[in-house]
């Protein structure tokens, strides 16, 4: 099983460090999942060792379907072909995306109206 971890998250270290927490956590249960960890550039992305990919998230892009489609992002994610990608917090640059699997929003908190 393939799992992709995205994160739009430019500031701080939460975002990455999340997706490491899953990634620790697969390999502690010995899951025997390939877990690729998809970012922009981050000083805190090293911790995911080589299971960062840096991607560049670019909402000019991002915004229009057929840009969306074949943007940096799309390309990354359909190379890796994951089974599922966990998706951090923000599902906005997925909006326009045509993903080949399930996508899982991970919220740390979710308003009462959901």
């Amino acid at each position: 099983m393939r799992v992709a971890y995205l994160t739009a998250g430019t500031h701080g270290a939460g975002h990455v460090v999340r997706g490491v927490a899953v990634q620790r956590a697969l390999e502690r249960r010995g899951a025997g999942v390939e877990f690729r960890l998809f970012s922009p550039p981050s000083p805190f992305a090293r911790l995911a060792g080589a299971a960062h990919t840096p991607v560049t998230v670019d909402p000019t892009e991002l915004r229009s379907p057929p840009r969306a489609r074949a943007s940096g992002l799309a390309r990354a994610l359909h190379d890796f072909a994951p089974d599922v990608v966990l998706v951090d917090l923000f599902w906005v640059p997925l909006a326009f995306m045509p993903l080949p699997c399930p996508a899982w929003l991970l919220l740390r908190s979710v308003p009462p109206a959901w």
